[in-house]
């Protein structure tokens, strides 16, 4: 049971992650252009998606922190850059990868805590 809640957590720290780069990124990038400090800007956006997903789940920040900054740059990050536009279509696309994006990042750590479950209840 704990790792289906771990797996949402994932799955909603990457949504979180998603929409709040997303946001900066819109709000940062009105004149046209990002430039490098508004990039850097925009990078911090993961970290308060990752506190902001902590309070909400209630997992460890340190994971949640990394789920959100991974789902930031690799599905993410790539995808917005290469966007045509930010239309609906777009967004909801971006939404969905973020989401399965957080989804793909976490799934390591859930292996690892069903292993170590196992591995425990197998020494007892």
């Amino acid at each position: 049971m704990e790792e289906i809640k771990i797996w949402i957590s994932g799955a909603g720290t990457g949504l979180i992650a998603t929409v709040t780069f997303l946001i900066a990124n819109i709000i940062l990038s009105l004149d046209g252009t990002l430039t490098l400090v508004e990039f850097g800007v925009n990078m911090l956006m993961p970290a308060l998606a990752g506190i902001v997903a902590n309070k909400i789940f209630h997992q460890n920040l340190i994971l949640l922190l990394i789920v959100a900054y991974l789902t930031a740059v690799i599905p993410v990050s790539t995808a917005l850059f290469g966007a045509p536009n930010t239309g609906i279509e777009v967004i909801i696309s971006l939404l969905i990868m973020g989401t399965i994006g957080g989804l793909i990042w976490i799934t390591p750590f859930v292996i690892w805590k069903i292993i170590l479950h196992r591995l425990i209840r197998k020494d007892t």
